[in-house]
């Protein structure tokens, strides 16, 4: 008698949270597909409260980007460039 022999496919379920995903977005300033960060994320890395982020954002120092879903992003290749 031959032996049957069953496969099973397991699947593990976990949750993702969103800040832990880096988002890709296209900076109109750098003119190419870049990693984003939140507003908040930006200020924590440049040791800025959010208000001095708006600031060098209006200001041009640093690249916005709004997303298609209305979400504000920052462009992360230009936090650091002198």
């Amino acid at each position: 008698m031959a032996r049957r022999i069953a496969k099973l496919k397991i699947t593990r379920s976990r949750t993702i949270e969103l800040r832990d995903i880096a988002l890709r977005a296209r900076c109109g300033v750098c003119d190419c597909e870049v990693e984003t960060l939140t507003a908040v994320q930006a200020a924590v890395a440049l040791e800025v409260d959010r208000l001095t982020l708006d600031r060098l954002i209006a200001d041009g120092c640093i690249h916005g980007i709004q997303t298609v879903i209305g979400s504000f992003r920052v462009c992360k290749n230009s936090l650091f460039v002198k």
